[in-house]
């Protein structure tokens, strides 16, 4: 007796971004719910390895296409990017996967790791889990994050050049050429610092949603424009983000127990996240615990219950994220205890 056919509910193209490749891998779910995985694929990742895939792509929808096609991917630098807009232009549902979300789920499944199992793992995910589909940033928002993103390389430079010149100024028979050159170079780094400034506050004062947003949010004692404007434009304005939870987790700010029976060990941040944003956040955390009534009185109750400065600074410092994400959600004024009226 010949066998019935599979109809199948739902197909996902799971693809692994790297520098040179596209790992891309095509699943089916049943409407048992059971999954299959079927074709590979490997395309350059370049424009004609785009039209490859493209190609590829458009002939999936065709064999399937009283099915919708979804496909999902990891945020891996920027290497992901050009491809994110590659697709989206040409209709297809594209879902972006925090990198953390993916690892623990690939966790549950195999303890191998190479990029076709981690093609593999991406589109069995987007058959199985309801993930939230990418929404195109505004242009603002994008070239605001890349102003950003070029002041913190600007102030890393600066540090760099900074330990340089101690090096130099204590090192036996040095030219003092080398000494006045690095320091020129500091200077000039200096006025790059503050013209990208200018442009960021030029930009976002631009923009009428952006402009208004952080009026509100700057009332919080300890947060600056640049601060606000930092973590508004690496989440894009929290687009793929409802939750507090999931914020913390995209920052690495979220919390890592370690504790089992008898055995406690050191609570911690994750730190796997967006470190622009962590580093963004620490010197306002440190301001607000000082200055901030309310967020002093936090900071306080924390020391008094035995935890050390820096990790009370760390939990202030997620406050403040806190409330940055809620200003903006709500669309409300500050007030003193808004995280406990709202959060």
């Amino acid at each position: 007796m010949a066998k019935m056919p599979v109809a199948f509910q739902q197909q996902s193209v799971g693809i692994d971004v790297s520098k040179s490749e596209l790992h891309c891998r095509h699943g089916l779910m049943s409407m048992d719910r059971v999954v299959e995985l079927t074709t590979s694929k490997v395309f350059r990742n370049n424009r004609a390895g785009l039209r490859q895939l493209a190609n590829w792509l458009s002939q999936l929808s065709r064999k399937y296409a009283d099915i919708s096609l979804s496909i999902v991917l990891e945020a891996t630098g920027v290497y992901h990017q050009y491809l994110i807009y590659f697709l989206h232009k040409r209709g297809y549902e594209v879902c972006v996967s925090f990198p953390k979300s993916a690892k623990h789920y690939a966790r549950s499944l195999t303890k191998t790791k190479n990029d076709q199992i981690d093609a593999s793992i991406l589109a069995r995910m987007g058959l199985e889990r309801n993930l939230p589909v990418w929404e195109k940033p505004n242009d603002e928002m994008v070239i605001l994050k890349s102003l950003i993103r070029e002041l913190s390389q600007l102030k890393e430079e600066k540090v760099r050049l900074k330990n340089r010149r101690e090096a130099q100024e204590h090192t036996y028979l040095a030219h003092k050429s080398i000494a006045k050159r690095t320091k020129k170079r500091i200077k000039f780094i200096d006025k790059q610092i503050e013209q990208v400034k200018e442009l960021i506050l030029e930009q976002a004062e631009a923009s009428l949603t952006i402009r208004e947003a952080v009026k509100r949010i700057e009332k919080v004692k300890g947060l600056g424009k640049l601060t606000i404007l930092t973590v508004i434009a690496e989440t894009n304005g929290f687009a793929l983000f409802t939750s507090i939870k999931q914020l913390c987790s995209y920052t690495g700010m979220d919390i890592v127990e370690n504790q089992s029976g008898k055995k406690q060990g050191v609570t911690r941040i994750s730190k796997v996240g967006n470190a622009q944003i962590r580093s963004a956040l620490y010197m306002p955390a440190v301001s607000a615990s000082k200055y901030n009534p309310e967020l002093r009185a936090f900071y306080l109750r924390l020391l008094e219950k035995g935890k050390a400065k820096k990790q009370a600074i760390i939990a202030v410092a997620r406050k403040l994220l806190t409330l940055i994400y809620a200003l903006w959600k709500s669309g409300k004024v500050y007030q003193v205890n808004f995280s406990q009226k709202t959060v």
